[in-house]
């Protein structure tokens, strides 16, 4: 099965309004991955992981947009497959 990626890339911070936004948080140290929807007016930081940087739970390791809401959950408990929706 062939899967095609959408990518969005605004041209000015403008094409970004009326989006919703969601931020993807990973702990490396419990290996648990959470996606949740980002508020209006909160600033994030992806950080850039490099020589001696570790990264910080809070931090989100990546975010994505969508012009619709999403939403996310895993197929069984004990499941590897993310299903995500779209309302």
């Amino acid at each position: 099965m062939s899967v095609d990626i959408i990518t969005f890339e605004p041209d000015t911070v403008s094409d970004l309004y009326g989006r919703v936004f969601y931020g993807l948080n990973y702990d490396p140290e419990t290996g648990m991955a959470e996606i949740e929807e980002i508020e209006t007016g909160e600033i994030i930081s992806i950080p850039v992981l490099g020589d001696g940087v570790a990264h910080n739970p809070a931090d989100y390791v990546t975010w994505l947009s969508s012009s619709k809401y999403l939403d996310f959950y895993w197929e069984t408990t004990l499941s590897s497959n993310l299903i995500m929706e779209v309302a």
